[in-house]
């Protein structure tokens, strides 16, 4: 019975017993009891968390993680060798172990997981957003394995293990340094007959060291190991590798064996940097260099694609660069490099190949490969010794080069130089015609399309890299177009009940969308035709095939919490032909009722914790993958409490306006942002996880004008509202009311002298101006400003005609009126020695303006604007 774990205290007691097993069963945080005191970066006294374990009493026990996160480790230990969670660790088994936001610092020998992991195995494992900073031998999973138990014939399994994105691996010292964006040094020390299986394994992030270093090993090697072999198959780095020694590579820096090794199925994309003042051992997309002590040792490279752009300085004379490999020492290299392939970049001064810089002493093979027209090989000194697809074979004792073609444009050779001794088969430019689509077979002799290799409508792609072989699926989100003439499934056609290694076939926690079309055999939006494991997997997918299921074609095996969303549930069925299976708790929902809220409750058994992520108007998605989205809604009222049609909601994905209702919504992502209301003036953060309306409400803005003298309002005035925003009139109380001001300061103008600002700043309040007590009190012997006079204009044509819908602007008030149907025009104005500028027809040229000398004893009352074809006048 496994003894869980709930907290940094319970993890911390692991010491106490290192041969036990463990269950962790809910995530550690920093708000998990014993944080502060065992794993932040105040505890024991500032140098974090205390690693567990010892080269005495080493951990031989297990830890599951049940699928739980540990984030926020924190080790600061810079001058301490050997630092990990765990320091030392052997035949441990770590599995379903979830790591976020960890930093961890140590001199020599430091990881993430283990600092030495010998034998151990390591399955589910994933690593993200974390640093690991170290001097010699790092890796993220361990930093390096050295035998200490004597045990033999021990077979151990790295797989399914994910580190990425947002990591950081660094090893500044010099000397035998070996890093690696999972492992550093591999290398078992007297463990005859042992061997491992490295599967499933992907490092997204940046590795920067001194010496040897890889994407996934900074060095493999089997020091006197007799009878060991190793398998790496399906491991892929995406990233970004600095290095200034030693041998460089996208999956291994360097390989240095007594037995067998064999590579499969891997793949390298981002960019090496060599950044040394002094010649690299060897550069390569999969592997920098490799080395096979005994003569009975060898090595397969086979079914790898590269295109990794590795780059060189100029100025240093670095050779023995390959796209796939760099180079062989001359102890037995035999290497065979089969079925690769490479579309990116590689540079250097001699010994530099597409596939390989250069081969040694052996009989390697060099065999159905191809460099494409996408690759990128410049060499800075070309002596002869660089080619496209290799560089040269230095010592030649029956290498062989076969079945290897290449569209590149370049003035470069095939094939650098052959010394006497080897041999070559087919090695040929093609056109980029005769190497895509379906004439690649025809031209490419040798290859395998049956099984091997798929055609596409460009080059040819390896089948091994886009299927899953050993049927385990996790953390998958597919937007597919899909169509096949037999099984077609949205993640895979058909996945088996158990891999050919014996490990059972699961698909969990994943999900497909698109469309998908099958003939013969079983089509679902998910799988074709599964005996294997699903569980908590979902699709929207639309499908259509002789046995259709919405998720599932044919299901001979389990389906627990397996659902499809479409807008029809009763017309679709989840799995066409479930003859045999167990099918517990999947169904098809409406559409509706697996997105946004209602998706929590529908499906109660996925973790939208951690793992799923609900989305307004599709199923959910995964947050690997996407923030997702959910429906924001409300309401806009004006400073009265009254819905207000018309009003805009400004968010980071678009414009909405309120309906007849005041109601707006909008679909956006789940997380903090600001939503900002009533044209640019209000801004609310969002509430992605509560299920209520972000309502607006407008501000007030009441003018109130009268004659100071008096008390009398002033009527028919013009108010301006910002620098000419918009105007408003007085009503006969001397008042404007507007219930809709947007929430900001405001100029507020009357007579075109007398200024405020309104602090519209409070939604719901109504905020007075009352410019009175502002306007002075008019001399006796001068007209008060009782006196408002409307002028009156007549437009009529030269025959005397009236013009209505005629406007005239006066720029005193900024006032616009329109013409009634007689062509009349009122204007009201005061007669306190102000002079209004009459503009009419918005600047139409056709139209004279006047400006008006108003005597306060004059009340100019009636006026006519004669428009004519070629003359104007006006009369006042």
């Amino acid at each position: 019975m496994a003894t869980e774990i709930e907290d940094w205290y319970d993890l911390d007691s692991i010491r106490d017993d290192v041969e036990g097993d463990y269950v962790l069963v809910n995530d550690l945080d920093e708000d998990t009891d014993g944080y502060d005191e065992l794993a932040g970066p105040d505890a024991n006294d500032g140098s974090g968390w205390e690693p567990i374990g010892d080269f005495d009493d080493w951990f031989s026990g297990s830890l599951d993680g049940g699928g739980n996160t540990i984030s926020g480790l924190t080790i600061e230990r810079g001058d301490e060798h050997d630092i990990g969670l765990f320091s030392v660790s052997e035949l441990a088994t770590f599995k379903d172990i979830n790591i976020k936001d960890a930093y961890v610092e140590g001199d020599q020998v430091v990881s993430i997981i283990s600092s030495t992991g010998s034998l151990c195995n390591f399955i589910g494992i994933n690593i993200e957003s974390s640093t690991l900073i170290g001097s010699t031998v790092a890796g993220t999973i361990y930093g390096r394995t050295n035998v200490q138990s004597g045990e033999t014939d021990v077979r151990y399994k790295h797989k399914h293990i994910r580190v990425g994105p947002d990591v950081d691996v660094i090893a500044s010292g010099s000397g035998w340094v070996y890093t690696g964006g999972l492992f550093g040094e591999h290398s078992l020390d007297d463990g005859e007959g042992s061997g491992g299986d490295i599967e499933n394994c992907v490092f997204e992030g940046t590795v920067e060291a001194d010496f040897h270093t890889g994407g996934i090993f900074g060095g493999f090697a089997s020091n006197d190991g007799e009878g060991t072999d190793y398998n790496i198959r399906d491991c892929h780095f995406r990233g970004e590798i600095k290095s200034t020694d030693g041998s460089v590579g996208g999956i291994f820096g360097s390989i240095r064996v007594w037995d067998s090794v064999n590579v499969e199925n891997c793949s390298s994309t981002g960019r090496i940097e060599f950044e040394g003042e002094d010649e690299a051992d060897g550069l390569g997309g999969i592997v920098g260099s490799t080395s096979f002590v005994d003569e009975d040792a060898d090595g397969e490279m086979q079914k790898c694609h590269s295109e990794v752009e590795i780059e060189v300085p100029e100025d240093v004379d670095v050779s023995h660069v390959g796209g796939i490999h760099g180079t062989s020492d001359t102890f037995n290299p035999n290497l065979q490099i089969r079925d690769c392939k490479f579309t990116g970049l590689v540079e250097g001064h001699s010994q530099v190949g597409g596939i390989s810089g250069n081969i040694s002493e052996g009989e390697e093979v060099i065999e159905k490969c191809f460099v494409t027209n996408e690759a990128s090989i410049t060499v800075f000194e070309d002596d002869g010794e660089s080619g496209v697809i290799l560089g040269v074979d230095k010592e030649g004792d029956g290498s062989e080069v076969d079945e290897v073609y290449s569209d590149l444009d370049t003035d470069l050779p095939l094939i650098g130089e052959l010394e006497e001794g080897d041999n070559t088969g087919t090695t040929e430019f093609l056109t980029t015609d005769q190497m895509t689509g379906n004439d690649a077979p025809g031209y490419m002799d040798g290859f395998d399309f049956d099984e091997t290799w798929d055609t596409t409508d460009e080059y040819p792609i390896l089948a091994a890299l886009v299927t899953t072989p050993y049927g385990y699926l996790s953390l998958v989100s597919a937007d597919v177009t899909v169509s096949a003439s037999e099984s077609a499934g949205g993640l895979v056609g058909e996945v088996e009940a158990q891999a050919p290694d014996g490990a059972d076939g699961v698909v969990v926690d994943s999900r497909t969308v698109g469309y998908v079309t099958g003939d013969s055999g079983g089509t679902g939006g998910l799988v074709g035709v599964s005996s294997a494991s699903l569980t908590r997997a979902i699709t929207g997918a639309s499908v259509s095939g002789e046995t259709e299921g919405a998720a599932i074609g044919v299901l001979d095996g389990e389906a627990t919490h397996v659902y499809a969303g479409v807008e029809d549930p009763d017309d679709e069925q989840l799995v066409g032909d479930d003859e045999g299976a167990a099918l517990e708790e999947s169904e098809v929902h409406d559409l509706s009722d697996v997105t946004d809220h209602d998706a929590l409750e529908t499906l109660d058994e996925f973790d939208f914790d951690d793992v799923w992520v609900r989305e307004a108007y599709e199923i959910p998605h995964l947050q690997l993958f996407s923030p997702g989205s959910t429906l924001y809604y409300g309401t806009v009222t004006d400073v009265d409490g009254q819905l207000v049609e018309g009003a805009a909601i400004e968010t980071p994905y678009g414009w909405v306006r309120t309906d007849v209702n005041g109601r707006y919504e909008f679909g956006g992502p789940i997380e903090s942002f600001e939503i900002t209301g009533l044209s640019g003036t209000v801004d609310k953060d969002s509430q992605p996880d509560v299920d209520e309306p972000i309502d607006f409400q407008f501000g007030g803005l009441e003018v109130v004008l009268e004659d100071p003298s008096s008390g009398r309002p002033l009527e028919d005035v013009i108010i301006e509202i910002g620098h000419g925003d918009f105007y408003v009139q007085t009503d006969e109380n001397g008042e404007v009311r507007i219930p809709t001001m947007p929430i900001e300061q405001k100029r507020v103008l009357a007579f075109d002298t007398f200024e405020r600002y309104a602090n519209v700043l409070t939604e719901g309040r109504l905020v007075e101006i009352d410019f009175t007590d502002d306007l002075p009190e008019p001399d006796p012997e001068e007209p008060s400003f009782e006196d408002i006079a409307i002028l009156e204009f007549e437009v009529i044509d030269e025959r005397s005609n009236p013009i209505n819908e005629t406007t005239a602007v006066v720029d005193i008030f900024g006032a616009i009126t329109v013409s009634n149907r007689d062509g009349e025009l009122l204007v009201p104005v005061p007669t306190h020695s102000i002079e209004p500028t009459i503009i009419f027809a918005d600047d139409d040229p056709r139209y004279r303006t006047r400006r008006l000398e108003l005597d306060p004893a004059d009340d100019p009352d009636v006026g006519e604007f004669i428009l004519t074809e070629a003359t104007h006048s006006v009369n006042y």
